[in-house]
């Protein structure tokens, strides 16, 4: 065909090295026997553009065999008995057994999370463009994780790794999506530039980009709970299942994560959870922002709001009586010091005014029955420039993810100011009323280097999974919000009319950043738990592949008042400037709107003359076709919602 230069296969590959991963290799960069996901790579078209390349990839006629069974959800796999098995966890701590003999109450129930798509502004994008002799090349790649495409590129053609360069200029925006699935583009285009000795440009459509790379990780959580009169947890059991798609990828340590967050802000004496990954007939899922925990604390904060209407409690006093306190020690038995959980707690019930409004939201409800590096060095900011970040200047490094880039990053640039400071403290001695550039000449007169390298290792993190002991964490992040909300209960539709967060961050490096930060994580938060949906045909193939099909929060999602409290008074010594991670802490706040509506949804389902404490379940995102149905109604009784899945709970007779 026109323009079309070359097709590459995995015939054009050294078998042994057609596989790639972030934690086994176990994905196939071409397909070679079988294809085992929609999306799945089978060959690269390298053509004279992009018009050409396209007219070519879609010329390609495939025949394919259907393969039996085709797994696609959690209840597949688990039918099928589909999982990777050699990563099943089991957590312990405590006396389960014991636990609920000493419960007054047990009861059981099921809770579901749904998948979240990245949609970064920028799709995946690479250019690759080989130097000179040696197969030396350059890539630049949207990717958080450089040094991983290093690796990977040079176990893929071959080459010894310090023949490739890695570069990109910032990354932004990407919420784990590109940590480790940059790989797909990467590696076809590197065969090619090596091959063919020219640059390659690829970048992904939309809807291609969503079919192909995977998001974040549907959850399944299975639990039994014990407690006494007063809602105080003794003892907790849970069986949790997520969708790991055709790879392992880094659902392991997404799983591992999502176990070590089960508790969320409640201590729980006894507690057991295994918890498993789904093989599907998916894309491989992938790390998001939260990285497994907001599944985990989503199915926490419904065992609270499950006592809590079994004990015909309000939740705030069930949620109050099991808080954390300074002291305790979480199921991955590290202690916690300087819990400020109920301070965050009670500092948003103040600033929320929420007993009045709380009131206010009753009457309203009985009245209408529809419902509508500067500061280190001592200089202004116009004097720093940041580079890109390129692996031939700062190699083996970690990746842009886990809320780490501040503490890690920080940490290393302040190792590196004070280095240079002390070059320049003696010029400063000598001419104390010069300026800062004048120190800097006369440094350099005196031929006194002026480059540093900063280097910074988290300190005293040793915990050890298989005895359970050990720190795990360098410190806490805490947090509180309290939203309101209107839900029509005709359409489904619904708004979040205020919301209030107070978090602890420690000292802030720069306030307008993080409440920057609070408030995009919660928005994109509550994209998970009340608007995007993906939805799947029975093969596999993703539907809903772009914004015409696929919902993230707009402005119009926003609370309309929407209020931010920074809580003061507070430190934190084991991080950069006594500051604190804020990256991924505020998402899951957002599930204060997700039981806002929970609760508004009750509301309307005492209008129906049905008990207010009568337990239900609701599963996440509460879509508007979700709410809809929930408000039970007469029209709403000729369309019984049928129950989801086919793993029903444990016959637990408290």
């Amino acid at each position: 065909m026109e323009g079309v230069i070359r097709i590459f296969t995995a015939k054009d590959v050294d078998p042994a090295r057609n596989h790639f991963g972030t934690i086994t290799k176990d994905e196939e960069v071409f397909a070679s026997t079988k294809v085992v996901c929609n999306g799945q790579i089978i060959a690269v078209v390298i053509a004279e553009n992009q018009f050409f390349a396209q007219e070519a990839a879609r010329s390609v006629k495939i025949e394919y065999e259907d393969l039996e069974p085709k797994i696609i959800t959690i209840e597949d796999a688990i039918k099928e008995k589909s999982l990777f098995h050699d990563f099943t966890y089991i957590l312990n701590k405590g006396d389960i057994d014991q636990g609920f003999q000493m419960s007054e109450h047990v009861i059981s129930g099921e809770v579901r999370t749904g998948g979240q798509e990245h949609f970064y502004l920028e799709t995946m994008t690479v250019i690759v463009v080989p130097t000179g002799e040696d197969s030396e090349m350059i890539i630049h790649s949207t990717t958080q994780n450089l040094s991983e495409i290093q690796a990977t590129v040079a176990h893929f053609l071959g080459i010894p790794q310090n023949r490739i360069v890695c570069k990109v200029k910032r990354m932004g925006g990407a919420f784990g999506g590109k940590e480790s699935r940059s790989c797909l583009l990467v590696l076809p285009a590197a065969l090619a530039a090596n091959r063919l000795k020219r640059p390659i440009r690829c970048m992904l459509d939309r809807d291609e980009d969503m079919i192909m790379t995977g998001t974040r990780h549907p959850y399944l959580g299975r639990y039994k709970v014990g407690f006494n009169k007063e809602g105080k947890i003794i003892a907790l059991e849970v069986e949790m299942y997520i969708n790991g798609g055709n790879s392992l990828e880094l659902s392991s340590a997404v799983l591992m994560k999502s176990l070590f967050h089960l508790d969320n802000a409640y201590y729980i004496p006894n507690l057991k959870c295994s918890a498993n990954i789904c093989k599907t007939n998916l894309p491989s899922n992938t790390g998001f922002r939260g990285f497994g925990a907001p599944q985990s604390m989503f199915l926490a904060e419904n065992v609270i709001r499950h006592i809590a209407s079994y004990l015909k409690k309000d939740v705030m006093e069930v949620a109050l009586t099991n808080f954390y306190k300074t002291g305790d020690k979480t199921h991955y038995n590290q202690t916690l010091n300087h819990c400020t959980i109920e301070k965050c707690w009670n500092k948003c019930l103040e600033e929320s005014n929420y007993l009045q409004r709380k009131r206010e939201v009753e009457e309203y409800n009985r009245q209408v029955k529809e419902t509508v590096a500067s500061k280190a060095l001592g200089i202004p900011d116009s004097l720093i420039h940041i580079n890109e970040t390129s692996t031939d200047k700062v190699p083996n490094t970690s990746a842009t993810a886990a809320s780490s880039s501040s503490d890690l990053n920080g940490m290393a640039v302040l190792d590196a100011c004070q280095k240079i400071s002390d070059k320049i403290a003696p010029y400063k001695k000598l001419y104390p009323n010069s300026s800062w550039k004048q120190w800097i000449h006369a440094a350099y007169m005196d031929r006194v280097s002026l480059s540093a390298t900063g280097y910074y290792r988290t300190p005293d993190i040793n915990h050890d999974f298989k005895t359970n002991t050990g720190m795990l964490y360098n410190y806490y992040t805490f947090g509180a919000s309290c939203s309101e909300v209107e839900i029509d209960c005709l359409t489904g539709d619904h708004q979040v009319i205020q919301t209030d967060i107070v978090m602890d961050i420690g000292e802030s490096i720069n306030p307008a950043i993080d409440v920057g930060q609070i408030e995009g994580g919660f928005l994109q938060g509550l994209g998970l738990f009340t608007l995007e949906e993906l939805q799947y045909s029975t093969d596999g193939t993703l539907l809903t592949k772009g914004p015409g099909t696929y919902k993230i929060p707009a402005n119009t999602n926003a609370p309309r008042k929407f209020n931010v409290y920074i809580l003061e008074g507070v430190t934190n010594p084991r991080a950069v400037y006594s500051s604190k991670a804020v990256g991924e802490p505020p998402l899951f706040l957002s599930a204060s709107v997700f039981f806002a509506l929970k609760e508004a949804i009750i509301s309307a389902r005492s209008d129906a003359n049905i008990n207010k404490f009568q337990h239900f379940r609701m599963d996440s995102p509460a879509t508007a076709a979700v709410i809809r149905m929930l408000c039970c109604d007469s029209i709403t009784a000729k369309f019984p919602v049928p129950k989801p899945g086919s793993f029903k709970p444990w016959n637990i007779k408290p």
